[in-house]
């Protein structure tokens, strides 16, 4: 991995890691719950992943609890870890069998929309998160 590339994580994880306090912090409907569980998880579960799972896991325990409480939708965890991670905790998540791939078409399947009402969604979700990582940047 090239050091402009490494730096590009880490600060993306650093935004991520600022976005899950403030995200916890409002009254996130399920879409966007939804949306940001899949972008939080999908880096260390992918085939292959763009950052060390290991030390991208570790940096997202420091936000564990609030992920936990209120973050991650548990019916959507289930729906995708097969069995379901237990206890829950992000450590058992890198270990889980998965039952579907953590992207968008698995989210139509979990809600039982179509993939058009899901990049609706997705979109709104975009736009959403672009305000939210200004907000943080100012």
């Amino acid at each position: 991995m090239s050091a402009r590339s490494e730096m590009d994580s880490l600060e993306s994880v650093q935004l991520v890691m600022e976005s899950i306090a403030l995200f916890a912090e409002r009254d996130a409907a399920e879409y966007p719950r939804l949306f940001f569980t899949t972008d939080v998880l999908a880096p260390m579960r992918a085939q292959e992943p763009t950052v060390d799972p290991t030390a991208y896991c570790a940096l997202l325990e420091k936000q564990e609890p609030l992920l936990w409480a209120r973050v991650f939708p548990r019916g959507y965890i289930d729906f995708v870890f097969l069995p379901p991670p237990a206890p829950d905790t992000l450590r058992h998540l890198l270990a889980a069998r998965m039952g579907h791939p953590l992207q968008d078409s698995t989210i139509a399947a979990f809600k039982e929309v179509t993939p058009a009402a899901v990049s609706y969604q997705r979109k709104r979700y975009t736009t959403a998160m672009r305000l939210l990582a200004a907000q943080l940047r100012d």
